[in-house]
C-alpha cells in the first residue's frame, strides 16, 4: 500500500521535430548506419570527427584497469575536440558503473559531443541492453546532445563497421599520451576519410527510422 520513489528530479523534454526526411536511397560506402530504434526526432549536421570505441576490442580486454583507462582516453578526446563537431560511438551503456557493460565516464567526459551512439553487438546468443542515455539523460537533453541506440545484428539495421575499423586512426596525433589504446579507441576525421564529406544524421521518432550518412557539408538554418 506504499509508493516508493527510487529517483525524483526535474525533467527537461526537448520538442520533437516532425516529418524528419529519412532517406531510403543511401547505400554502400555513403552509409554509416541505419537503425530502427529512435529516442527522439533529430537532425545533426556536419559531424567532422567520429570517436569509435570498438565494442569487440573493448570486450576482449581482460584487465579492469585497462577498461577504466578507456574512459580517460574518451575524456581526453572530449577536450581535444571541443572546438569541432564530433560523435562518440561506444559499447553498450555509456556511463555505466559496471565496466563490462560500457565505458565508465561521467557527463563531463562526453559533454562536448554532438552525438552519442550506444552500439550493442549480439554476443553469446543474447543482445546486450543499452541505457538510452539514462545515466545522464537530463544533461543530454539540456545540452542538445543526441543519443542513438544501435543494434547492428537486428534485422534492418546496418552499421558500416569497415569504415570505423579501416579509416586512418588519428588518436596518436590528437592525444599522443594515450596512443597505446589505438587498438580499442579510434579517432576518424570524416572529411579526410570521405573526400571532403561530413557525417549527416536524420532521426524520425514517429516511424522509428534513423540514418547516418556521408554527404557534402550542409548549412544549418
Amino acid at each position: 500500500d506504499k509508493l516508493y520513489l527510487l529517483q525524483c528530479r526535474t525533467l527537461s523534454v526537448a520538442d520533437d521535430l516532425v516529418e524528419i526526411p529519412v532517406r531510403d536511397d543511401v547505400a554502400g560506402e555513403a552509409l554509416l548506419f541505419r537503425n530502427n530504434h529512435v529516442v527522439s526526432s533529430s537532425i545533426v549536421r556536419d559531424i567532422e570527427y567520429v570517436v569509435y570505441v570498438d565494442p569487440k576490442a573493448y570486450n576482449r580486454m581482460d584487465s579492469h584497469e585497462d577498461k577504466v583507462a578507456i574512459g580517460r582516453v574518451v575524456s581526453r578526446l572530449n577536450r581535444r575536440l571541443e572546438e569541432s563537431r564530433f560523435a562518440m560511438f561506444g559499447p553498450g551503456r555509456w556511463g555505466s558503473n559496471d565496466i563490462n557493460l560500457g565505458v565508465k565516464v561521467t557527463y563531463a567526459n562526453i559533454n562536448k559531443a554532438k552525438l552519442l551512439v550506444e552500439v550493442a553487438f549480439a554476443k553469446e546468443g543474447y543482445k546486450p541492453e543499452v541505457s538510452y542515455g539514462t545515466h545522464f539523460f537530463q544533461d543530454l537533453v539540456e545540452a542538445d546532445i543526441v543519443i542513438v541506440p544501435l543494434f547492428p545484428d537486428d534485422p534492418g539495421v546496418v552499421l558500416n563497421e569497415p569504415f570505423l575499423l579501416n579509416s586512418d586512426n588519428l588518436l596518436a596525433r590528437l592525444a599522443p599520451e594515450v596512443k597505446d589504446c589505438e587498438k580499442v579507441v579510434r579517432a576518424i576525421h570524416v572529411p579526410s576519410a570521405c573526400g571532403g564529406e561530413y557525417l549527416q544524421l536524420y532521426l524520425d521518432a514517429d516511424s522509428q527510422r534513423g540514418i547516418g550518412f556521408f554527404a557534402p557539408k550542409e548549412e544549418e538554418g
